[in-house]
C-alpha cells in the first residue's frame, strides 16, 4: 500500500505538479488549498505519513504547524515546508522541531526532494 503524502498549498500549479511527480514516484496524495481543509485532511481518518506545506499560504503556514504540533492525532506526522523565500529569508522561519524536517525551495529539485521524502518516510 503507498504512503500517503498530504500537499498544503494554495498555488494550483504547484500542487499539480507535486500530485504528479509523487504519484509517479509511487506515492498516493492528498492534496489540499488552504490551511482549514489541510488540517483537516491531516486529522482525517487515514492520516498522512507526510505532509508538504507551503511556507507562505494563506491562513500561515507556521500556524498550521503549530495545530499540526498541538494535536495528538497529527504531532507525530513529519513535515517539510515548502517556499519561495530565499535561504537566507527562510533562516529563522523554520521550526525547531522534531516534526520539521527541513524544507524544500521553489521550483522543486526533485532529485533532491524524493530521497529526502524517501529518508524520512523509511524511518
Amino acid at each position: 500500500m503507498p504512503k500517503r503524502i498530504l500537499v498544503i498549498d494554495d498555488d494550483q500549479t504547484i500542487c499539480s505538479l507535486l500530485d504528479d511527480t509523487l504519484t509517479a514516484a509511487g506515492y498516493e496524495t492528498i492534496i489540499t488549498h488552504d490551511a482549514l481543509k489541510g488540517i483537516e485532511a491531516a486529522m482525517g481518518e487515514k492520516p498522512p505519513a507526510l505532509i508538504l506545506l507551503d511556507m507562505q499560504m494563506p491562513g500561515g503556514g507556521a500556524t498550521v504547524f503549530i495545530q499540526l504540533g498541538l494535536d495528538a492525532r497529527t504531532k507525530g506526522i513529519p513535515v517539510f515546508f515548502t517556499t519561495a523565500l530565499s535561504e537566507s529569508e527562510v533562516r529563522g522561519q523554520i521550526p525547531n522541531s522534531p516534526q520539521c524536517k527541513g524544507y524544500f525551495p521553489k521550483p522543486f529539485n526533485f532529485s533532491a526532494m524524493l530521497p529526502a521524502i524517501e529518508k524520512v518516510l523509511s524511518k
